[in-house]
């Protein structure tokens, strides 16, 4: 402004947004001058491609930096043990490398939110962090970090969001995150190393809307506890020496909208309890060693989008009920031993782009109308031929 010194100015700025911007270049040192800085986001601006100033962490009032998907380099500045304020640190997808993560030693103790996701983070995790005691959001996904999941971070218990996901890890599920009972996201994702049982104590975490222990190496049986999980959406598991059954406490969880329990040694009855669950949009429970029927109760998933029952010990017939999903868009059957014919209500899935059912005892012939389909349908997959002008007759059919 006219007649007064930028510096002036800059001391008044208490926020930057430049998200998305296309910006070039580097973060200059003399950000450091803004002294009332509060919040700094350059987040997305993957031209950036240099390492972080120490100066942003000498501003006294700076409480959030978001700097994800930068291209940054290099280390966390030691200065950000002066950051007195700092509530949010989200450095996500940079290519920072694990000479930072001895930073995290001073991390300030104010912190709420801290972001590591996608970097080129190794070794073990700093134990300083289960000292973080105020954390409500913590994501170290997508690094290299090794070692154990310390029996501490059972202290930070205000945690709503924790995520280790595709990380290297060689550790238990330690029965101490039964505590953390504001927790809302747990996710393991892609942790092959995670071995043990999955503690009962989970069951404890009723807040819980999302849990992923999909591609680990867990063992022993799903708890019943996990009946308890009251407020739980998303349910995911894999991992090929889980054995038992699925308890049908699960069942009663009336917010369940996806339930992915894939490759795994779980056997019994495919229980009909589980078609009450209204809210489904995927149901996937295919590689697993499931028996008995299809029952006709899976006409009740009238919101299911996916269904997978694939490569199981299925019998019996596909239920005409089937047909009343009509918000499905992928249906795989194959590989059981599902027999009779394929019910004439299937075509009124016409939102469907993928059928699956090769591999079973089915007989012909298939219902004509389901050429009906074949403007949305891409895939027919099926042992029985199958003629109509817009589909290739063979066992693999494509539009």
């Amino acid at each position: 402004r006219s007649g007064k010194p930028c510096e002036n100015d800059a001391r008044n700025v208490i926020s930057i947004n430049l998200a998305t911007s296309l910006l070039d270049g580097s973060i200059p040192n003399e950000v450091g001058y803004l002294s009332q800085l509060e919040e700094l986001d350059l987040s997305s601006n993957d031209l950036l491609r240099k390492t972080l100033p120490p100066s942003i962490f000498t501003i006294k009032s700076i409480e959030r930096v978001k700097l994800s998907s930068c291209a940054l380099t290099g280390v966390i500045p030691s200065s950000i043990k002066n950051a007195s304020s700092l509530l949010e640190l989200n450095i996500g997808t940079n290519k920072f490398t694990n000479g930072g993560v001895d930073t995290v030693e001073g991390l300030p103790s104010t912190l709420e939110t801290l972001i590591l996701s996608n970097n080129e983070f190794s070794g073990t995790i700093p134990i300083a962090i289960t000292s973080l005691t105020k954390l409500k959001h913590l994501d170290m996904s997508s690094n290299d970090f090794k070692g154990i999941i310390y029996t501490a971070f059972g202290e930070l218990t205000e945690l709503e969001f924790l995520d280790l996901s595709k990380t290297e890890l060689i550790s238990t599920l330690p029965v101490q995150l039964g505590k953390l009972s504001k927790l809302t996201n747990m996710n393991f994702f892609d942790v092959f190393k995670l071995t043990g049982t999955i503690p009962p104590e989970m069951g404890d975490l009723t807040k819980l809307r999302v849990l992923d222990l999909y591609s680990t190496g867990l063992t022993g049986s799903i708890p019943t506890t996990f009946g308890l999980l009251s407020s739980l959406e998303e349910l995911k598991i894999s991992a090929d020496a889980i054995t038992g059954n699925i308890p049908t406490e699960i069942y009663g969880i009336s917010s369940l909208q996806k339930i992915v329990i894939t490759d795994t040694q779980l056997g019994g009855n495919l229980s009909d309890e589980m078609f009450n669950l209204k809210k489904l949009l995927e149901l996937n429970l295919k590689n697993n060693a499931l028996t008995g029927t299809i029952h006709p109760s899976i006409g009740n998933l009238t919101s299911l989008e996916f269904l997978s029952l694939a490569t199981n010990k299925l019998k019996g017939p596909i239920p005409s009920e089937i047909g009343l999903l009509t918000d499905l868009t992928e249906l795989y059957l194959c590989c059981n031993d599902l027999t009779s014919t394929i019910p004439l209500e299937m075509t009124n899935l016409t939102k469907v782009k993928v059928i699956d059912i090769v591999e079973n005892k089915l007989v012909g012939p298939v219902p004509e109308k389901i050429c009906c389909l074949s403007e949305n349908l891409k895939r027919f997959n099926s042992d029985i031929v199958i003629n109509c002008p817009k589909l290739i007759s063979t066992s693999s059919v494509q539009c």
